[in-house]
């Protein structure tokens, strides 16, 4: 688990495309998810609920845990919260692309079983 943390995080220091490539960066992330608009906050549900739901498909595609394990009683808006605050958390990745960010929230929250 560690070396798939490790991987990712080298290969997104590593990327030097600008953040205007991509649909969606983690600031414009957080300020959809701190928002105070009901489309922005759909749109953050959404977003996060979208790239946990494409994890568990690499795991069923996979025949097996690669992308974490989410509990089967987590629902959307735990997973939101938990994006929420890893984007809280440190406000220089927020350049980053969303899509990686989301992704390493979510697997460092809930790895695969050993």
């Amino acid at each position: 688990m560690r070396a798939l943390l490790v991987l990712s995080l080298l290969l997104l220091s590593a990327h030097t495309a600008h953040a205007d490539e991509y649909f969606e960066t983690g600031s414009g992330l957080y300020a959809k998810c701190t928002g105070n608009s009901a489309a922005d906050l759909a749109y953050c549900l959404g977003y996060t609920a979208a790239i946990a739901d494409g994890m568990q498909h690499e795991n069923a595609v996979a025949a097996r845990c690669i992308t974490g394990q989410f509990p089967a009683d987590v629902t959307k808006q735990q997973v939101r919260d938990v994006v929420l605050d890893y984007l809280a958390s440190d406000r220089e990745i927020r350049k980053q692309p969303a899509q990686f960010l989301v992704y390493l929230a979510l697997v460092s929250t809930f790895p695969c079983p050993k």
